[in-house]
């Protein structure tokens, strides 16, 4: 069986520069990557760590992109929770026998080194991320 473990909460944000402020003024986290440019996901993505705890930051890079259409839907805030595990196919394998639905097939994500990435949809609606197992930064 796959080792699964919570790797990060992805937030999406209108304008990451302005949040990353929030971020380390109020709550002291300090960033651990650059601000990229995901083509694939048409997003702006950050990584901040948080004590031991990390946090994504996701801004819309076009006005077609998902993130541009969750931003207008349900405004900031949590976008995701993220797992890492050992074992991305099993592990899409298992959440599909439990009644997720897999909604992107896994691809090389920009902001992890290209390690594979794939979402889905518990049967409770929360979107979940599965990372492939490798160092965050």
């Amino acid at each position: 069986m796959a080792n699964i473990r919570l790797s990060h909460i992805g937030v999406i944000v209108k304008d990451i520069k302005e949040f990353s402020r929030t971020l380390e003024d109020i709550f002291g986290a300090r960033p651990v990557s650059e601000t990229v440019k995901d083509t694939e996901q048409k997003a702006f993505l950050k990584m901040y760590k948080s004590g031991e705890s990390f946090i994504e930051l996701i801004s819309p890079a076009s006005e077609d992109s998902n993130v541009q259409t969750a931003l207008k839907r349900m405004g900031e805030g949590l976008a995701h929770l993220c797992f890492e595990t050992d074992n991305l196919e099993e592990t899409l394998d298992l959440v599909r026998k439990h009644g997720a639905l897999v909604f992107t097939k896994p691809t090389p994500a920009v902001l992890f080194n290209r390690r594979k990435v794939a979402f889905a949809i518990l049967p409770n609606k929360m979107i979940v991320e599965f990372l492939e197992v490798g160092e965050i930064h």
